[in-house]
Formats: structure tokens, C-alpha cells, sequence
């Protein structure tokens, strides 16, 4: 089958006919050609994404949920062993603050990432990938971080 009528095809199959862009979500009723006019995309004949966009955002929702199961395990214990062990406060109270500190700036970032999804998926799959590179970067920092100061 040709290019052109693979086109046609979807085109028939639209006319008169709402059905979401898989990417962004617009209304592709009556679409003129073989791309999404929201997001770009283009649209195989079964309007699905041409190629996959779920993976630099899965890849960042890795890079930020990574630290907040390791800061809420990291202030469990440590309030485990202040209580338990009854220890000085002063020996845990820096690994103590530097999880919280975590958990503070990575719900906040995971939240707006979830929250952005569909803006995220608009952009050009280059620029997902580096906002994905950024995630993994600044959990890497935020890792680094933790190891010298807790």
C-alpha cells in the first residue's frame, strides 16, 4: 500500500468521526493529512503514535519516585533507630533532615511531572529525552548529595 493512500485512508476513517490523538489528546474529527495539527505526531492508518513517547516519561517518573522510596525508608529508620536504640539525637538528626529534605524536593517534582504528562508528550522527542536525562540527573545529584552530607 502506498504512503499516499495509507493518508486517504486514515483521512476516510476520520471524516466525520472524533477519536483522540494517542499523544495529546486532540480531537482528530475530520483531520486533513497523516499528522496531529495539536502535537505534530504523526499517525499510522491506526491512529496510534508512530513511535513510542511513553518512554522518556516512564523514564522520569523512574528518576523521580527513585528518591522518595529511598528518603521515607532512610527517616523510617532513622526514627526506628531513635527510638529503638535510643541513641543521640545529634548522630541522627543530619541523615534525619537530609531524607526529609529528599522527600520534600522529590514529591514536589514527581507531582508536577505526573501533572505535566500531556504537556511533556507534545514536546519533540529529543527534548523528552533530555527532560528525562534531567530527572535522572538531579536523583544523581540529590544521590550524591545524601552519601557526603548523611
Amino acid at each position: 500500500m502506498s504512503e499516499g493512500s495509507e493518508t486517504e485512508l486514515l483521512q476516510n476513517f476520520l471524516h466525520g468521526r472524533s477519536h483522540p490523538c494517542p499523544v495529546c489528546g486532540y480531537d482528530l474529527r475530520d483531520l486533513t493529512s497523516d499528522r496531529c495539527p495539536e502535537c505534530g505526531r504523526v499517525l499510522r492508518l491506526t491512529v496510534t503514535e508512530a513511535r513510542s513517547v511513553h518512554a522518556p516519561f516512564i523514564a522520569g517518573v523512574i528518576a523521580l519516585a527513585a528518591p522518595l522510596g529511598a528518603s521515607a525508608t532512610g527517616v523510617v529508620a532513622v526514627g526506628y533507630s531513635r527510638i529503638i536504640a535510643a541513641s543521640g539525637w545529634d548522630v541522627l538528626l543530619r541523615p534525619l533532615v537530609v531524607n526529609a529534605l529528599v522527600l520534600a524536593l522529590a514529591g514536589p517534582a514527581l507531582a508536577l511531572w505526573l501533572r505535566y504528562a500531556r504537556v511533556l508528550k507534545r514536546q519533540p522527542l529529543a527534548r523528552q529525552w533530555a527532560w528525562a536525562a534531567g530527572a535522572w540527573a538531579a536523583t544523581a545529584i540529590g544521590l550524591g548529595i545524601c552519601l557526603v552530607v548523611g
